[in-house]
């Protein structure tokens, strides 16, 4: 890829710089030109850029990604602005009218997860020629809330390799009061809190009550989250089996108590997630949670 001509499709200007190209930092209120990217193709470093005023850096991927959501916070902004909220959820919904349904590589990658409930939840996919240059190649998992309002968008990779920080992107600024799967419940009694959507998913197919956290949840949840758990009657916490899904388990775990939600935790194998877990690991495992899990 080109850089300089990518950067003319989006309508920045550049001055060259040496090795460089010089240009106004998007992503902060730059008068004089502090961004700086290296374009000698060939080298390794070819993409690395780098503002001196606020000190955003990454590789060229990272830059589309986050001038992607600025570009898109700005027109959520804008529509606000002069339309009011309305507009705002007729906008989320004509995005996800320009994706396309889940085929090929798409429904290979999901199947290969054990993942068969995809329509349940409309993942769509993003087509590589999408206008959207970081949303390209990836998996589209709408959030709702539990009246079925369209919230925000995650995205997930699948066509490249990149580094696990970008696996997802999403709407950024977005207040999420909910969880993942939580508008699909049916059991009003339990309720199995993950990490990821995936997990969920892969979860509710056995018929566990599954919901996956979002935003900060992983850290802690908002007043508004902690009053949804406190309908069921038991809640287990089921986070990703490494280092760190255990000591942000337990810290919830803990925070939990103190809200007075009757709370437990399964602890998966380490270094193992809900959806790595067999068929034969899942019915073992949340035994206790589920009392007829189904999917022989």
């Amino acid at each position: 890829m080109d850089i300089k001509e990518r950067l003319k499709e989006l309508g920045i200007k550049f001055t060259p710089a040496g090795d460089d190209i010089v240009i106004l930092c998007p992503f902060h209120d730059d008068r004089v030109p502090s961004l700086s990217i290296f374009i000698i193709k060939g080298n390794k470093k070819y993409g690395i850029w780098n503002c001196f005023s606020c000190d955003a850096s990454g590789n060229w991927e990272e830059f589309e990604e986050q001038y992607d959501e600025l570009q898109l916070k700005v027109s959520v902004k804008s529509t606000k602005k002069k339309s009011g909220k309305r507009k705002i959820k007729r906008l989320r919904e004509e995005i996800m009218d320009e994706f396309k349904p889940i085929k090929g590589v798409a429904e290979t990658f999901l199947r290969e997860r054990g993942i068969t409930n995809y329509k349940d939840f409309e993942l769509k996919y993003c087509p590589m020629n999408y206008k959207r240059w970081a949303w390209r190649g990836r998996i589209i998992i709408p959030i709702y809330d539990l009246e079925g309002k369209l919230l925000t968008i995650r995205c997930r990779r699948i066509i490249k390799p990149i580094k696990e920080k970008t696996k997802m992107i999403s709407f950024k600024g977005i207040h999420l009061n909910t969880f993942f799967g939580a508008n699909k419940l049916k059991d009003k009694e339990r309720v199995v809190v993950v990490e990821g959507e995936f997990d969920a998913m892969y979860l509710q197919q056995f018929g566990i009550p599954a919901i996956a956290i979002l935003g900060v949840g992983r850290q802690r949840f908002t007043s508004e989250q902690t009053a949804f758990l406190y309908k069921f009657k038991n809640v287990y916490l089921s986070y990703d089996g490494d280092s760190a899904g255990r000591t942000a388990q337990n810290r919830i775990h803990r925070y939990l108590l103190l809200e007075y939600v009757h709370v437990e935790q399964i602890k998966l194998p380490i270094d193992k997630d809900p959806n790595d877990l067999s068929v034969k690991e899942v019915k073992k495992i949340y035994k206790k949670a589920i009392f007829s899990v189904d999917g022989e």
